[in-house]
């Protein structure tokens, strides 16, 4: 119904902002982060949107990003998952950590967020792992709507299988999933089995 809101950002609360528009001023439920805050008050901004439409209540959603919102659209189409969740989920998590986390089947990850449980963390890899792809190394671009491809499945078998290596030696599920995905190249290694090559690499990354 509100494909975007463009207008005057006048106030950032806990987790919405207001944006002033033809002297209308629009509450929109946000993630509130870093990104939005400098945009700064009394600054233009834009708002991809999404309206939510119960019972009880009408609300707006908004994200900076149209990946985000697309996303954000994915995950309130899970089982168990309302919009007000799916926001907290987008606010302590970011794109690739959610899309990283849901190809490579890492339901861990995913309870980093606030009131997500393993039950809820499973489900949303389960509705969702055939219809994201991981970003690839160094970007936040989103391949939303894409089913991943064998050697894509492939890869994300052998980075799990990286992590469980790691831990072994020692680091965190958290420390072992950072670093393999800050290993240039990472998909390759993975796909093409160098799974030796991915761990040494990987350890270097921990070793800054």
């Amino acid at each position: 119904m509100i494909a975007y809101v463009q207008g005057t950002l006048k106030r950032i609360e806990e987790n919405s902002a207001v944006v002033e528009a033809y002297g209308i001023g629009y509450r929109i439920f946000t993630p509130v982060r870093e990104d939005l805050l400098r945009v700064g008050l009394d600054n233009p901004v834009l708002f991809y949107t999404y309206f939510s439409v119960r019972e009880d209540a009408m609300q707006l959603f908004g994200f900076l990003k149209q990946e985000e919102l697309d996303l954000f659209k994915l995950l309130i189409n899970v089982k168990g998952v309302g919009p007000k969740f799916a926001l907290g989920i987008l606010t302590s998590l970011s794109i690739s950590d959610i899309l990283f986390a849901i190809a490579q089947g890492d339901h861990k990850a995913l309870t980093k967020a606030p009131g997500v449980g393993n039950k809820t963390a499973q489900q949303i890899i389960l509705d969702l792992k055939d219809k994201v792809a991981a970003p690839t190394s160094g970007s936040d671009t989103l391949s939303i709507g894409e089913t991943q491809t064998a050697g894509a499945a492939g890869a994300m078998s052998a980075a799990a299988d990286a992590i469980e290596a790691l831990e072994a030696l020692g680091y965190s599920h958290n420390e072992a999933s950072e670093a393999i995905r800050h290993v240039a190249g990472w998909e390759t290694l993975a796909s093409e089995g160098r799974l030796s090559e991915l761990i040494r690499e990987s350890l270097k990354m921990l070793a800054l």
